[in-house]
């Protein structure tokens, strides 16, 4: 459980080879379903978040009141600001609710749901989706999600997700 936290300005850049590492959170678990709750996760070098399982699985988890935004900016490098999704074995949840997910309009994209061997089921509700365009989107979903439900999020004018022609969403005015 990951509860109640500030993390912000994590990482390091090397000017040499243009590498910039550390990420706001970085999660991997192959024998528990994590929980992140009501943390805010601000301009962290690289991704705010990485629920991923490079050296192992990640079985999955419950993100909720979470605030992620700036991801790359100390580099001027706009990041993602979360990216869900293992890279070989498929993660068989994902539930994302009522957070907020914050780019620079015009930079990057803000979430990737989905990578690698992808999700079985992800739920994302409540959520607000700010800033990108440009370069990228709000929200995108990758083919690799199984099953996606995508309800109550708002996503603004100056982006749009990438998303399945039967999900709905609300365009903030």
């Amino acid at each position: 459980t990951i509860y109640g936290n500030l993390v912000y300005n994590n990482g390091s850049f090397n000017s040499v080879t243009s590498a910039e590492r550390g990420h706001g959170l970085y999660l991997e678990s192959a024998s528990g379903y994590s929980r992140n709750y009501n943390n805010i996760v601000l301009n962290n070098f690289n991704l705010g978040m990485q629920a991923y399982g490079r050296t192992s699985p990640y079985v999955g988890g419950d993100m909720q009141g979470t605030i992620i935004a700036g991801s790359g900016s100390p580099t001027g490098e706009y990041h993602v600001n979360m990216l869900w999704g293992p890279e070989e074995v498929q993660s068989p949840t994902a539930n994302v609710d009522s957070c907020v997910f914050y780019h620079i309009p015009g930079h990057g994209y803000s979430v990737i749901m989905g990578y690698g061997a992808g999700i079985g089921s992800a739920t994302v509700t409540n959520n607000y989706f700010l800033g990108s365009g440009g370069s990228g989107t709000s929200f995108s979903v990758n083919p690799s999600v199984a099953n996606l439900t995508f309800t109550g999020n708002k996503l603004d004018n100056k982006s749009t997700g990438v998303l399945p022609a039967s999900v709905s969403y609300t365009h903030l005015r």
